[in-house]
């Protein structure tokens, strides 16, 4: 096995690992953030499920109808306010290409996050939005029109996408992509 293979093995079991970090990563997030509403208006957590069937249980809390609306909000709002963090105290001349490809991922998956809060806003001036997600019982909650919600999430997303942008972030990992999974010496083209 060449040294370029091996950089290529080892760059896919990286991004499959950071992919599944970033999922606990971001569903701890996710329903930290709802877990903190919940503590915040008196309630106390009786279940914390991370991974793909993720959720938290919060019993005793004593929501207003401001609190009902952070609560269901609160799920996203933690994980964008972590990436303002880590997009504030991101360093672009760090030489760890790894260290790009994390935030990146952690950016770029954020940022897809909001994607919920885009469509099924949509989907809610046409039919029926999915019962049970954060997104409709929000829209339920506070009785915002679901269309500002839509333009808030895209604002919002434009915006993170924008700082990740001019940071650099997508140019390291085109360049790391490049470096790596770009054609080795024994590669042949035909």
């Amino acid at each position: 096995m060449t040294h370029h293979t091996i950089q290529k093995i080892r760059a896919i079991a990286i991004i499959i690992a950071g992919a599944f970090a970033l999922l606990y990563v971001y569903t701890f997030l996710h329903e930290g953030g709802h877990a903190l509403a919940g503590l915040l208006y008196g309630g106390s957590i009786e279940k914390f499920v991370l991974g793909l069937n993720a959720h938290v249980r919060i019993s005793g809390a004593d929501f207003t109808p401001f609190g009902a609306a952070l609560f269901h909000v609160a799920g996203a709002l933690l994980p964008l306010t972590t990436l303002v963090i880590i997009l504030g105290i991101y360093n672009p001349g760090h030489k760890n290409t790894y260290y790009h490809f994390f935030h990146g991922l952690f950016g770029f998956g954020i940022v897809g996050s909001l994607l919920a809060w885009i469509v099924i806003p949509v989907m809610a001036v046409f039919s029926e939005p999915p019962a049970g997600d954060d997104v409709t019982k929000f829209l339920q909650t506070t009785g915002i029109h679901p269309l500002m919600v839509t333009l808030a999430s895209i604002v919002l997303a434009a915006g993170m996408l924008f700082w990740i942008i001019k940071l650099g972030i997508p140019q390291k990992l085109i360049a790391h992509n490049k470096e790596v999974f770009g054609p080795g010496k024994n590669s042949y083209t035909g």
